[in-house]
């Protein structure tokens, strides 16, 4: 343990006292405030933190640490799932109904959309392939080509 006391003259003196190194009383100008080290950065905050100020972890457990958002296989992860949306369309859709997460509404809007945007990019490369066998036809008759 750390008695810190605050000198205006000289500032904040610190002595050790005690075998412990977690907890630190600290008196600023009649005032005394415990101290304690952060577990997740190990910096010097109050007793009553709720967050650290130095790491920004809370220490109440009202929020899980940002490391466990990335828990799980790394194939149900939102940003993955949506490259292989975009990238292979309706072929991703066994990560979306696997995904334990995601309530049974999410799934079937998301294959809804996923099969009628495939279904429009479908139906508009046969339109832009008839298009273009009507101009190389043009361009045939016109015997340019």
């Amino acid at each position: 343990m750390r008695v810190r006391v605050y000198r205006p003259e000289c500032g904040v003196v610190s002595r050790p006292i005690g075998n412990s190194l977690s907890v630190f009383p600290i008196w600023e100008e009649g005032h005394i405030h415990i101290m304690k080290n952060c577990p997740y950065c190990a910096e010097e905050i109050q007793d009553e933190a709720i967050k650290c100020k130095h790491c920004g972890e809370f220490l109440d457990g009202s929020r899980p640490p940002l490391i466990s958002a990335q828990k799980g296989p790394w194939y149900f992860r939102t940003t993955l799932i949506v490259i292989a949306l975009l990238s292979v369309g309706p072929l991703a859709l066994p990560m979306i109904w696997w995904h334990p997460r995601l309530k049974i509404a999410w799934k079937l809007g998301i294959t809804v959309i996923t099969l009628v945007v495939t279904w429009m990019a479908y139906q508009s490369t046969l339109a832009a392939y008839q298009m273009l066998e009507e101009q190389i036809g043009t361009l045939r008759d016109s015997g340019l080509l």
